[in-house]
């Protein structure tokens, strides 16, 4: 029966559409009206037309559809097609939250927490992230991690800030925030706050983060290998390529240091036209200790564009 379905299906729903009932994973109790509705609601969003997409899909929503409710609510907190309204937002996200939906969990459990549209309060909040990071939600697992790690809003505890870190490095779908969670996992474990100090052993996590694309790892990393932090063998080549690696990506502060270890021949041969560009892009992007390398050169030219090197 499925496939007789899904085989009529083919033959008259555009390819978009058949991609939004494989995403519901075949549910035979989300009819073709529903998906053509709300097919029809994202593409207005996508032309631009707020108010189109919020009237197609105010009938699904009313209806109980849960992702429906969680987009009507993202349409009430934005003021996209219709007048901005926190309450109303925080409204719908309760109802698709209540229905399982873990992105709707973490977008109501973010007003909770800011008092946004609601009254705030700190256990709900973290109810429902927890609820929504349990359900795998990258997004709820890194604002669990840093509440527990910041000690924000709640007891800080490092234990369970590692334990949410590492479920996030894990997650594969993390929209991009696997490099973040392990970066978070390796400056634990740099620093103690993992439970035993182990800067040798957090530098494999480092290498992990920077091969997931954390520039910021690629930062962290760099400085560690560069200084030799905590007892870490010092490795100029590595440092600078990272340094090198973070700066094409806009890192002010790597910019910095590759540009220090370019003029002063560290980690490869001296480069000073390459130093000083670094350290120009640096100082332009309002780092003082690259201001203050550059006062020290002479006859260096004015500060180029804001443009990453």
């Amino acid at each position: 029966m499925i496939h007789r379905i899904f085989t009529v299906a083919a033959i008259f729903l555009p390819l978009p559409l058949l991609a939004l009932l494989v995403l519901w994973g075949f549910d035979l109790n989300i009819s073709i009206d529903i998906l053509t509705r709300q097919y029809q609601g994202q593409q207005l969003l996508i032309k631009g037309d707020g108010s189109g997409a919020f009237h197609a899909w105010q009938p699904l929503a009313k209806a109980g559809v849960p992702k429906v409710q969680e987009a009507i609510g993202d349409l009430y907190r934005h003021g996209v097609g219709v007048k901005k309204d926190p309450q109303r937002a925080a409204q719908w996200y309760r109802k698709a939250a209540l229905r399982g939906r873990k992105e709707a969990q973490s977008s109501y459990a973010e007003m909770l927490l800011r008092g946004e549209g609601l009254s705030k309060d700190v256990e709900a909040a973290h109810f429902w992230f927890r609820r929504a990071a349990d359900l795998g939600y990258a997004k709820a697992q890194k604002n669990l991690a840093q509440l527990y790690y910041e000690g924000r809003e709640v007891p800080q505890d490092y234990p369970k800030a590692m334990k949410w870190y590492r479920l996030l490095a894990e997650n594969r779908d993390t929209q991009g925030q696997n490099g973040y969670g392990m970066n978070m996992v390796a400056l634990m474990r740099f620093s103690g706050h993992g439970g035993r100090v182990e800067p040798g052993g957090s530098l494999s996590d480092f290498e992990q983060a920077v091969r997931f694309g954390s520039v910021q790892a690629m930062h962290n990393l760099a400085t560690i290998l560069h200084q030799g932090a905590g007892g870490v063998l010092v490795d100029h080549k590595r440092a600078l390529q990272l340094a090198r690696m973070a700066a094409r990506k806009g890192h002010p502060g790597s910019a910095f240091l590759a540009g220090v270890m370019l003029i002063n021949g560290r980690g490869g041969a001296a480069n000073p036209q390459e130093g000083v560009s670094l350290l120009r892009y640096s100082a332009s992007r309002g780092d003082a200790r690259a201001v203050a390398a550059l006062k020290q050169l002479t006859a260096v030219p004015a500060l180029p564009s804001t443009s990453a090197p």
